[in-house]
């Protein structure tokens, strides 16, 4: 994790990540900024989530419960489809998580941007959801 207000997942060197970054919160809403990055790709787009539903972080989670592999994608989407995030099971115990980032006008697509990260399915999954969790959390609960 980088500042308390920012979270980088992948980004080891000639690799692509996905950066979260505290934008603002109330009682309901937290809304984040994701940046997806990668060789020639830097974009942005803000996703609100609710401080209190687990998402993303209950997701991966999820992925790391079941470490030992599964069959096809799993999903997970922000309210808005702002954010998604489809993980599949690769060799050697890693999932691949493809981020993508989607900026929508009355239904339609405007513009998307992808990145792929490459995590291990156990330990570093498991730490994944929680760095996500205390982020969200961060970002409601400021020092």
């Amino acid at each position: 994790m980088g500042d308390s207000g920012e979270l980088i997942i992948g980004g080891r060197p000639g690799a692509a990540s996905l950066t979260l970054t505290h934008d603002n919160a109330d009682d309901y809403v937290t809304t984040i900024i994701a940046t997806a990055n990668d060789a020639g790709l830097n974009a942005s787009i803000r996703v609100a989530t609710s401080p209190g539903d687990g998402g993303l972080s209950a997701f991966l989670g999820e992925l790391a419960e079941n470490f030992r592999s599964w069959e096809g994608t799993r999903t997970w989407s922000s309210w808005g489809r702002e954010l998604t995030a489809s993980a599949a099971f690769r060799s050697r115990g890693h999932v691949a998580i493809t981020w993508s980032l989607t900026r929508r006008f009355a239904e339609e697509e405007e513009w998307r941007a992808e990145v792929t990260t490459v995590i291990e399915a156990g330990a570093e999954m498991s730490a994944l959801a929680s760095e996500v969790a205390a982020f969200i959390s961060a970002a409601t609960d400021p020092a």
